[in-house]
C-alpha cells in the first residue's frame, strides 16, 4: 500500500479567476472549495501518510480563496506535519499586505508568480475583466515585498503571439530582481512551424544566458512531469471529487471526468486509490490524441532546453 500513497496533494481551491488568460486551459466557473472539504482531504491523505511532501494550491486564481489556503497550512501545522511544503500559482494581482506577511512568515510556501514579461507582453494574454486594471502594474507595485519573500519562482509562459520577445522578456524579469524561473511553452494553442523555430532559438539564447549566470535557478531542472499536459498527483476538486492527476482541470478533457473519478472525500478510503482506469486507454480517442500530439512539438523544445542546461551545468 505504501506505493499507492501520494507524495503530492493538489487542492483545487477555486475555478474563479479575476483574469482571462488566453492560453489558460482551466475550466472557469464560480465553484470554490469550502474548508471542511479541504480538511477531509487532509484527514485522508495527510494525517496518516508519511510519504506526503507537498501540497499544491491550484485555481482559477487561488488567492480568491486565501482563507482556505491559510486554514490548510495552519491545520497541517496543528497536525504536526511541519515537514510538508506548499506552493501556489498566482497572477499576483490579489496579493495584499496581509497575504504577503503570511507568506513572509511561512518560508515553506513557494509563491509561483505567473509573469510572462514586460507590461505589453503581460497584457497580451492576461486580460483583466476590468479594462482599467493593468495586471503588470499591480504586480510591479508589490515588487519590493515580493523580492523579500523566502521563496518566489516566476512561471514564464511563451505563447506564439509573444514568442519573438521570449529572451528579451526573460532579461526584463531578471532586471526586476527575480532569480528563480520555471519555463513553459503554451500547450493548448496552435504552434506554426515558423513559431516553433523561433521558440527553439529563444530557448537557446535563454540557456546560454543562464549558463553564464550562475545565480539563476531553473525549476524545470528539478521538477519534470512525465507528460506535457498534466501532473501526476492526487487532486481534490472543489466539490471533494478525487482524481489521480490534474488532467481533469482542463476544458479539453472535461469528458473524461466521470471515468477518471476515484471517489469523493466525504466517503473515501485510502484503498480506493487503486481504482480508476489506465490513463493510456482513456487517452485513446482521436480528439485527445490530437491535443497531445499538438503539445509534443513545443514540449520537445522545452525538453532540449532542460537537457542542455543539465549537461552544461554538470
Amino acid at each position: 500500500m505504501s506505493k499507492m500513497l501520494p507524495d503530492t496533494l493538489i487542492l483545487m481551491v477555486t475555478y474563479r479567476c479575476n483574469l482571462n488568460c488566453i492560453y489558460c486551459p482551466v475550466i472557469k466557473s464560480r465553484s470554490t472549495m469550502p474548508f471542511y472539504l479541504a480538511q477531509k482531504a487532509l484527514d485522508i491523505f495527510v494525517s496518516r501518510n508519511p510519504y506526503l511532501k507537498k501540497i499544491r494550491f491550484f485555481g482559477g486564481e487561488p488567492l480568491i480563496k486565501f482563507d482556505v489556503i491559510k486554514q490548510v497550512i495552519n491545520s497541517c501545522g496543528n497536525m504536526g506535519k511541519g515537514r510538508i511544503s506548499f506552493d501556489l500559482t498566482t497572477n499576483g494581482t490579489l496579493l495584499s499586505k496581509g497575504i504577503l506577511k503570511f507568506l513572509a512568515d511561512n518560508p515553506r510556501i513557494e509563491l509561483i508568480l505567473s509573469l510572462d514579461g514586460d507590461s505589453r507582453t503581460q497584457s497580451l494574454n492576461k486580460v483583466s475583466h476590468n479594462p482599467r486594471v493593468v495586471p503588470y502594474d499591480l504586480l510591479v507595485k508589490k515588487l519590493p515585498f515580493l523580492l523579500k519573500l523566502p521563496l518566489v519562482t516566476v512561471n514564464m509562459v511563451a505563447a506564439p503571439n509573444q514568442v519573438r520577445e521570449f529572451f528579451n522578456n526573460f532579461n526584463h524579469i531578471l532586471s526586476l530582481g527575480f532569480k528563480r524561473f520555471n519555463f513553459l511553452p503554451a500547450y493548448y494553442v496552435t504552434w506554426k512551424q515558423a513559431e516553433l523555430k523561433i521558440l527553439r532559438g529563444e530557448f537557446n539564447k535563454i540557456a546560454s544566458s543562464i549558463i553564464r549566470n550562475k545565480n539563476v535557478y531553473v525549476k524545470n531542472l528539478s521538477f519534470c512531469s512525465e507528460t506535457a499536459l498534466f501532473n501526476n498527483a492526487v487532486v481534490v476538486d472543489c466539490n471533494g471529487d478525487i482524481f489521480s492527476n490534474n488532467l481533469i482541470l482542463s476544458r479539453a478533457f472535461l469528458g473524461l471526468r466521470n471515468r477518471m473519478k476515484l471517489g469523493n472525500v466525504r466517503d473515501f478510503r485510502i484503498d480506493d486509490l487503486k481504482k480508476g482506469e489506465d490513463l493510456s486507454s482513456l487517452m485513446g480517442g482521436a480528439a485527445y490524441k490530437k491535443i497531445i500530439n499538438a503539445a509534443e512539438a513545443p514540449d520537445r523544445i522545452l525538453t532540449h532546453f532542460v537537457e542542455r542546461l543539465k549537461y552544461e551545468k554538470s
